[in-house]
């Protein structure tokens, strides 16, 4: 992953049209993997790529909680929010350079597979920290999601697996759907126990942006979108899934 500039992604992050609506992504997301999470064993926690908002900020009930994050601005936010919490462990690396003796029971890989060239050797790398119980938890952007399906319908783009503007300004290597996230996790070693979708999301981040800007819609239409996907379960705008080593 070392291939990546870290600098100019964290700059393209703080970008006003995208994190303005990245915010309102952000929550849905974590909405999703603390479900998961709660419902499985999680004493011992490792969140791969703790980016702005790491997850301990919303949990307590944890023995151990390690964060690795190769990025130094989002690895000094972590540093700070962790404050002297001896539970908290912090690597400022990429995970497949971390040697440690512990294994945990809940790994959280949130947005970030589609942003390397090889995933294969994060999930190499994780198959060396888990047990024969542990949860992995991944999440990615969805290529089969309602915006980028009405987008091909419209006419803007000739494919749902082309890159997006956005995917190109993010150094974003892969588009997945469920069908590729779990040829990808199968092929290194994994079971799929659970996957599916959430937040359905009609419009780029940018119109999304603009639409709540405008008061058009609110909170209230964002939540109905997340509820939406029961209706569409395959059309929210990522996809998530929980697996475990063979």
């Amino acid at each position: 992953m070392s291939n990546r500039n870290l600098e100019d992604y964290e700059n393209n992050y703080r970008d006003k049209d995208h994190y303005d609506f990245e915010k309102f992504q952000v929550k849905y997301r974590r909405r999703n993997i603390l479900e998961l999470l709660k419902r499985n064993n999680h004493g011992r926690i490792l969140e791969v790529g703790s980016g702005v908002d790491p997850l301990f900020s919303y949990l307590d009930d944890y023995n151990s909680y390690t964060v690795v994050e190769p990025s130094e601005e989002f690895f000094s936010i972590a540093k700070n929010l962790a404050g002297d919490d001896q539970r908290i462990l912090l690597f400022h690396d990429y995970i497949e350079n971390i040697t440690v003796d512990e294994k945990y029971d809940f790994i959280v890989i949130s947005s970030l597979l589609h942003e390397i060239e090889n995933g294969e050797t994060v999930l190499n790398a994780i198959k060396n920290l888990s047990h024969q119980g542990t949860v992995v938890y991944l999440n990615v952007p969805n290529a089969k999601s309602f915006h980028r399906l009405l987008a091909l319908e419209a006419g803007i783009v000739g494919s749902i697996y082309n890159k997006s503007s956005n995917q190109i300004k993010f150094q974003q290597a892969h588009t997945y759907d469920i069908v590729s996230l779990e040829e990808l996790v199968v092929a290194c070693g994994f079971s799929v126990i659970e996957s599916g979708s959430y937040f359905i999301k009609p419009f780029t981040h940018s119109q999304m942006r603009l639409l709540l800007a405008a008061d058009i819609i609110g909170d209230d239409v964002l939540e109905g979108l997340d509820s939406m996907v029961k209706y569409c379960p395959d059309l929210g705008s990522e996809i998530f899934m929980t697996c475990k080593v063979n």
